[in-house]
């Protein structure tokens, strides 16, 4: 017997597992260049960590812990454990998303976001290349696809370096702790 081809498009990881309750299933892409190179879509597995049960527990984890604590331990608590790490792979690739002050950023998109968590997931999850014109990081920029589910589109900007993100990380950090 001849083993059967895949009908599914190779790019595609369809055996990742299913998101958590309440999302639509988010599948993680590779992006195929004009030059024939495929590349990870950044939009895609930021969303599928976004959507993922992994992520979703360990916020709700954080929410609970932060509730026990006192107010005066709590900021430091927060500080420290504020990111969460989520992990997933299939037999083609293995991938690692931090996100960084998760719960803040979840409260922003909750504010801009009228159309809801999901909605916002949705539109990362399939993006391509974008060049904007002046830059001079080196850093690649990704902008979001579906415009008809969500009406605005979003920004990645992948960093080329680690060095980079740690310095705006800083500069974050300084900020989100003179403003609470």
């Amino acid at each position: 017997l001849m083993p059967m081809e895949s009908p599914f498009i190779t790019e595609d990881h369809f055996s990742l597992p299913l998101p958590a309750t309440g999302f639509a299933a988010v599948v993680v892409r590779d992006i195929i260049d004009q030059k024939g190179v495929t590349h990870p879509d950044i939009g895609s597995i930021i969303a599928y960590a976004l959507s993922s049960i992994e992520y979703n527990t360990k916020r709700r984890k954080q929410r609970e812990c932060a509730d026990d604590i006192s107010p005066e331990i709590q900021m430091e608590s927060l500080v420290n454990a504020e990111h969460i790490e989520v992990d997933f792979a299939d037999s083609r690739a293995q991938y690692y998303v931090k996100i960084y002050y998760a719960e803040r950023f979840h409260m922003l998109r909750k504010l801009l976001f009228v159309e809801g968590e999901d909605c916002f997931v949705r539109s990362l999850s399939e993006s391509r290349s974008w060049n904007p014109q002046g830059g001079k990081s080196g850093a690649s920029f990704y902008r979001t696809q579906l415009k008809a589910t969500f009406p605005h589109f979003c920004l990645v900007k992948h960093f080329v370096g680690a060095s980079d993100w740690q310095r705006r990380v800083k500069v974050y950090t300084r900020r989100a702790a003179r403003i609470d």
